[in-house]
């Protein structure tokens, strides 16, 4: 073989034994925890809270480092998903009074409001009648709408359902509110329909409202002009409840004192803290903190919060704040807390704070053989997660709840220091370094041996 044809044998040899070193199939064996996953559902698709043990273990905050592995060895497909705040809206039905609204039919006009109203001790109306002026027997008057008396319902409106006697078609009507039957707002359009045919009946009785709160309604009929007579006026009111996104604590860690009334804590990483809890053991506490934060010890402590702890006994009542509120961008490996000695200090007890972060669901493709395992701490993972829309098609981060649920089992989980030094990747690149020497010396000797 000749000189060029051996540095090309060479060559693609070199290639060969360098190609493991580029990025391959992560293997369990990589990652230093990992905790059996049990399945009590059917599935495909699992879902489980990711546990601040597991936070901790991570080697990214950003849990790129975690996987799911099958008993084959097989990275699953799965998806992280950050909690967010949820809204529950309860809904409550009210019935309530209808007066009607007379005007001259041949002038269909808006009627008069200021009528004569007489009410009930508990301020609702009783009585709506045509005012103090005598009413024209000769005239002709029309019922051009309602007025609703909805003053006892103290929450936003939602929803108004009718039921009428006889008239069938469409009913297109005005809405307006007020809080005392003088001033007047518009609430939009209202319709409402009844269509009978054949022996089948189409109804449409609901209208929505704008969700704002009003003591008086009223519905003037544009189409047709006379207004039916109602036979039941139902209003539905809403309550809206915000629940906060749930948040993973760590366990309570204790603190490293550098100076009297002054503390630091160092967390494994850096972490977006959301909150922090700290447990009050002795009564009639004032604890005035201020915090300051950084991410490497390298830099200077930068301004965080302030805040107020207290746990104190009033008429018998434990009035108690142990937990305060961060910013929303406080990301940070090391926390020094300062006590105002002013507030008196924690009185012999050493501070130990519970530090909480946003809550992470895990949601992945089951596939092949259980046991399903989840690790995690792999040094130099990279990300591998698929966006929820993509992992499963339609499921959005609020119907989370409605997936299977898989649960860590950690008596049976694998804990193992990572590796110092990782053999087969120093291995490999000896080689390739060897051969590029080797490649080096057998170009320089055929540069040598074609001078003349």
């Amino acid at each position: 073989m000749n000189t060029v044809g051996l540095l090309r044998a060479l060559l693609l040899f070199l290639l060969a034994e360098f190609s493991p070193i580029l990025p391959a199939a992560d293997q369990p064996r990589e990652f230093p925890l990992q905790v059996p996953l049990e399945l009590e559902e059917a599935g495909p698709w699992f879902r489980l809270s990711v546990p601040m043990r597991v936070q901790l273990a991570s080697r990214h905050a950003d849990l790129r480092d975690l996987r799911v592995f099958n008993a084959a060895g097989e990275t699953l497909a799965y998806s992280l998903v950050a909690t967010r705040s949820q809204e529950e809206q309860t809904l409550e039905t009210h019935e309530v009074h209808a007066f009607p609204l007379y005007a001259e039919a041949s002038a269909g006009g808006i009627p008069r409001v200021d009528a004569r109203v007489r009410r009930n001790a508990d301020g609702t109306l009783f009585e709506m009648s045509a005012g103090t002026q005598e009413v024209d027997p000769s005239v002709d008057r029309a019922r051009r709408g309602w007025v609703l008396d909805c003053s006892r319902i103290d929450r936003p409106l939602h929803r108004l359902v009718l039921d009428w006697d006889g008239l069938e078609g469409f009913q297109r009507f005005t809405i307006e509110a007020s809080d005392d039957l003088d001033q007047w707002r518009g609430w939009g359009e209202g319709k409402v329909t009844r269509l009978r045919f054949g022996g089948e009946q189409i109804e449409q009785r609901e209208v929505r409202l704008p969700e704002r709160q009003a003591n008086y309604l009223r519905l003037l009929w544009k189409l047709p002009s006379q207004a039916p007579e109602l036979r039941e006026v139902l209003l539905q009111s809403s309550t809206t409840d915000r629940r906060p996104a749930p948040v993973v604590w760590t366990d309570a860690l204790p603190a490293r004192q550098i100076a009297e009334h002054v503390y630091v804590w160092e967390l494994p990483l850096a972490l977006p803290v959301e909150r922090l809890r700290l447990p009050l053991q002795r009564d009639n506490l004032l604890v005035p903190v201020t915090l300051q934060a950084r991410l490497d010890p390298r830099q200077k402590w930068r301004p965080l919060s302030q805040g107020l702890f207290y746990r104190v006994t009033h008429q018998g009542k434990d009035l108690l704040q142990e937990e305060l509120d961060l910013p929303g961008w406080s990301r940070f490996k090391e926390l020094k807390l300062t006590i105002d000695p002013r507030g008196g200090g924690l009185g012999g007890q050493s501070p130990a704070l519970q530090f909480g972060v946003r809550g992470t669901e895990l949601v992945f493709l089951a596939r092949g053989e259980q046991p399903y395992t989840l690790a995690v701490g792999k040094p130099d993972a990279r990300a591998a997660q698929l966006p929820l829309a993509t992992l499963k098609p339609g499921l959005e981060d609020g119907d989370l709840e409605q997936l299977s649920e898989a649960r860590l089992v950690w008596m049976n989980a694998d804990i193992m220091p990572p590796p110092r030094w990782d053999w087969q990747r120093i291995g490999l690149w000896a080689v390739l370094l060897a051969g590029v020497g080797l490649l080096v010396l057998m170009a320089w000797s055929l540069l040598r041996s074609n001078k003349p």
